[in-house]
């Protein structure tokens, strides 16, 4: 039993020593509870302390009691001291945390030096008397601290002359503004003017900030802003204005507290104002840099705001918006880490840890390696903070990223990225001539009157020629844009349609799908236009033909291209600068722009009419016989055409293809459909139908691989095309010949697409052109658009080969053998037309016997009219079936159509006996007569009394094949008498 009581002895004795030695350390916590705008109230900064505290008993055996001295709303010095006097009466109060607030602090921190309390806060930025506050220890930065980092980046910038503009009406700014004022003052820089404006409660700016601004402008280079960054935003409009942010002579400085809020920030796109008006504001923060607190972004940091967000969420029902907790939050909870090593430090030298002198002696001059960063802390008491400088040098997006960090402990620089200066280089403070221009050190010495009078006078005559010649140019380009003569009005175009004569078109034999497409005023490109439409002798079949709306324009044939727009083309700056661009494009190898209609539905554009058809007719024609000089022509000409573009103002082609390469009449190829992008439809392969394909194998991958292909193409786009072309041009076969009989198109583009190693392209046999052309078209079609030769180099490839091809003939004698050639195809093919046409000739007229009498047929084939003829004595037969009606009835239409047939063949081959004429059949009326058109005397009535007693005997073996078991019977009427008859 005594054992027992001295076990349990040892027991207790040895929990009380333990309790001893790890007392817990009371913390009063001082925070607003709840404010609305406050960002440093309970919810954001208790999850921060709860982790820190949970940090001490593990990582320092040090027990931490936090006791709540919330108070609600906003900051209240009142609820402040309050608060702190009701823990402090708790007793052995180890410490106070916050408030955050300055003037919750300014009270609580004299009661605390007191009090010998020590009292640690993330902020409490602004305090005056800073050396009354004996115990204060600040985590995070002071408005001092702030106002070095301000004038370390400017002396980076080697800026010792600035200019300031403050918030007159804020304690922070203008607080701020003061200490600035001084420390510039003492440390070698000089503010060379100073403007204040004040802001409403409702955050109405009352001064007048364009004059501010100008006042500024007149006085000084870098310009500090200390103000909200609505205020701010309406500086940089101004700026913007007044040309301040464009050249790069002026800087904009301003400071944002929180970094989060301005890395990858667009500040200038907040407020409510238009896109134009943001896009405005956008250009004017490129002069513009922003000073804030170096916040980490370090995966240590992303951890701990993820823990505090949850922990804010679970224990105190708040939600961060942010993505990343604030630098005050991170400050707090340095400052209960730091708290607990110095506690910790006391107790092993076996100092008081409850006495407030000794901690706080611990905490000045103490580096601590925080979640914030490194925290030192000087002499003072306060934070010695890093400060970070952002730019936007991503000037499309607008963000602003950091670009300089300075770090105040070291007073060391570390560039981090490039600025983007709008000038390109850093503004000077000073302008070399003085902000006035008044400066001494510009003005050479030794200069006299007369050499300054002529120099001026020279150089106002040069800026006067030059401003006149700059006005003509002005005024006539104007003048060329105001020109009209290129539209045209669709009822000023005739087109095929209303040109035909019926003489002509009686004369033609069409087939119906040419009659159709001539009836919608299409045409075939012909060698020769006269009022019709005509086939190219150099095409055996029409069907090859490509047709393309044609009329004619002020007595001139053009080719007319229909643009389906919905509603009429607003003829804008931009679209009149196009026309004028197409206007003015005139070369031999390009098809002239004629005018364009742009009334819609009839919006169209007519250009140079070509008769010869498009390279790729000119191609596909195997009658025509081309050797290689003449293809090297037809590439020369499309060289020339192209490189004329090119080095024009239109650029580029777009929409090169043989089918765009027109051969007019004297075989010279032109290039067309190029230009006017605002006429045309954006081309997406994916929304294309498989009929409309075809026209993208012409196009260079890499606008394939686009959703949407640039109406205006590219330069190495054309390159591309013309390297197809050239494949064309060897092969006289479809683009990827001999890949389009085993593939679809589809299939083919897909492919295309597709960066496939090598690269699919056309397959050129070695055999059927030169090396050197087959290598010139590699080339042309290299997947990537730097790896393709310019029109320079092309021209000079061409030119090499096509002397290598033709080695000493001359052109002229080549042009003539091609003439020669040409005409003897012309003398063929006009032979076989011929025959076809005598003998189309001969079937019209064997048809034309058997509908009309011999003598009257031929009457109409010379040309002459039937006039009406008086007959002295016909005979008219006229007979029926008898029954018929019943007959029908019981049959079907094809079994009486098959009957009548049957009976009037009959029929037909008996009169051809007799010296009659059948004049019609209705139904089952046969009609015949005899003494007309060609008179028989007398032997009318013979003729058809006999013909008629024919029939009588014929139908009596007649067989009517649906009913063999039935006999026709013929009811015939004759009449004889004069008779005056015509051809109708």
């Amino acid at each position: 039993m005594m054992l027992f009581w001295t076990y349990l002895l040892t027991l207790v004795t040895s929990v009380l020593s333990q309790k001893q030695d790890n007392p817990t350390f009371k913390v009063g916590v001082l925070m607003v509870d709840g404010g609305i705008h406050n960002r440093f109230d309970i919810q954001r900064i208790g999850p921060a302390i709860d982790i820190a505290a949970e940090r001490c008993r593990q990582d320092y055996s040090v027990t931490l009691g936090l006791l709540p001295g919330y108070y609600p709303a906003e900051c209240s010095a009142e609820m402040a001291i309050g608060k702190a006097t009701d823990l402090a009466r708790l007793g052995n109060i180890s410490a106070y945390l916050g408030p955050a607030c300055s003037d919750d602090l300014q009270v609580v921190g004299r009661f605390a030096s007191y009090r010998n309390i020590p009292i640690i806060t993330g902020l409490g930025d602004v305090l005056k008397q800073r050396e009354e506050f004996t115990t204060l220890i600040r985590m995070s930065y002071d408005l001092q601290d702030k106002a070095r980092a301000i004038l370390a980046f400017l002396d980076h910038f080697k800026w010792k002359l600035f200019g300031m503009i403050f918030r007159q009406n804020d304690v922070y700014y203008s607080a701020m503004a003061d200490l600035l004022f001084y420390l510039a003052s003492t440390n070698r820089f000089e503010v060379i003017c100073q403007q204040s404006y004040i802001r409403a409660a409702n955050k109405t700016i009352l001064s007048d900030l364009e004059a501010i601004m100008r006042s500024m402008k007149a006085c000084s280079r870098v310009i500090v802003i200390l103000g909200g960054d609505k205020d701010v935003r309406e500086m940089m409009l101004i700026a913007k204005r007044l040309n301040m942010t464009q050249g790069g002579d002026y800087a904009f400085l301003y400071t944002e507290l929180f970094q989060n809020e301005a890395k990858g920030n667009q500040s200038w796109a907040r407020g409510n104002g238009d896109m134009e008006h943001k896009l405005e504001l956008k250009e004017a923060y490129e002069a513009l840099l922003i000073v804030s607190l170096n916040q980490p972004y370090s995966e240590e940091y992303k951890i701990f705001s993820e823990r505090v967000k949850g922990l804010a969420k679970s224990a105190y029902n708040f939600t961060y918006k942010e993505d990343t907790v604030n630098y005050f939050t991170a400050s707090f909870h340095d400052a209960v880490l730091m708290l607990c090593d110095v506690i910790n430090e006391t107790r092993s030298l076996h100092e008081d840890p409850m006495n407030g002198s000794v901690i706080i002696s611990r905490f000045k001059n103490r580096r601590f390696s925080g979640i914030s960063g490194l925290v030192t802390i000087n002499a003072a008491g306060d934070r010695v903070a890093d400060y970070a400088l952002l730019d936007q040098n991503d000037t499309r997006k607008g963000n602003f990223e950091v670009v300089l960090t300075y770090f105040g402990a070291t007073k060391e620089y570390k560039e981090v990225s490039s600025i983007h200066w709008p000038g390109g280089k850093i503004p000077k403070d000073r302008p070399k001539c003085g902000f006035d221009g008044n400066d001494p050190v510009c003005y050479k010495r030794g200069l006299k009157l007369l050499e300054m009078s002529l120099i001026i006078t020279l150089f106002l005559l040069i800026v006067i020629i030059i401003i006149g010649v700059l006005t003509y140019r002005k005024i006539q380009l104007e003048s060329k844009l105001a020109n009209m003569s290129w539209r045209v009005r669709w009822d000023e175009i005739t087109f095929l349609k209303d040109m035909r004569s019926s003489t002509m078109m009686s004369r033609l034999s069409i087939s119906s799908d040419m009659s159709a497409k001539m009836e919608h005023g299409w045409v075939c490109w012909t060698p020769s236009f006269q009022n019709s439409v005509y086939l190219d002798p150099m095409t055996p079949d029409a069907n090859m033909h490509r047709f393309i709306l044609t009329g004619t324009y002020k007595g001139n044939i053009v080719a007319i291209k229909r643009v389906y727009k919905q509603k009429k083309i607003e003829l804008t700056r931009s679209i009149l600068f196009e026309l004028k661009k197409i206007r003015e494009a005139q070369h031999q190898n390009i098809a002239n722009f004629i005018g364009a209609c742009i009334d819609a539905p009839n919006v169209a554009i007519l250009t140079e009419y070509c008769p010869k058809g498009s390279l790729q007719d000119v191609l596909k024609n195997e009658s025509l016989d081309l050797d290689w000089m003449f293809r090297y022509s037809l590439i020369n000409d499309i060289v020339k055409g192209l490189a004329y573009l090119h080095s024009g103002e239109m650029v580029t082609h777009g929409r090169l293809r043989s089918s765009n390469c027109l051969v007019d009449s004297h075989f010279v190829v032109k290039l067309t459909d190029f230009g006017l992008p605002s006429f045309r439809h954006a081309e997406s392969l994916a929304n294309s139908e498989d009929k409309d394909l075809k026209k993208f194998l012409w196009k260079a991958p890499e606008l394939l691989r686009l959703p949407i292909c640039p109406p205006e193409g590219t330069s190495k786009g054309d390159v591309y095309s013309f390297g197809i072309i050239l494949q064309e041009i060897s092969l006289r076969e479809e683009p990827f010949f001999p890949y389009r009989q085993a593939m679809t198109i589809a299939e083919i583009l897909a492919r295309i697409r597709v960066c496939e190693a090598p690269p699919f392209r056309p397959v050129v046999p070695n055999e059927t052109c030169s090396a050197g052309l087959v290598s010139l078209m590699r080339h042309c079609w290299a997947e990537e658009p730097d790896d393709r030769p310019d029109l320079s180099q092309i021209k000079a490839e061409i030119r090499i080969l096509n002397r290598g091809q033709n080695g000493e003939v001359n052109i002229m004698d080549n042009l003539l053998m091609r003439m020669e050639q040409y005409a003897h195809n012309l003398e063929s093919l006009v032979e076989q037309r011929t025959a076809a046409f005598m003998e189309e000739k001969k079937r019209s007229e064997e048809l034309l016997y058997q509908v009309l009498p011999r003598s009257v047929a031929e009457q109409l084939k010379r040309g002459k009219a039937v006039v009406p003829e008086y007959f002295d004595s016909v005979t008219v037969f006229f007979s029926d079936v008898m029954g018929f009606t019943q007959m029908c009835s019981l049959s079907t239409p094809i079994q009486v159509v098959d009957f009548l047939n049957d009976l009037y063949t009959c029929f037909d081959a008996i009169i051809n006996d007799f010296e009659v004429y059948k004049v019609e059949t209705i139904g089952d009326a046969y009609m015949v007569v005899s003494g007309l058109p060609d008179r028989n005397g007398m032997r009318h009535a013979k003729e058809i009394a006999r013909m008629s007693l024919a029939l009588l005997k014929a139908v009596t073996t007649f067989n009517i094949r649906h009913r063999p078991e039935d006999t026709v019977k013929l009811r015939i009427g004759i009449h004889s008498g004069p008779c005056c008859a015509r051809g109708v």
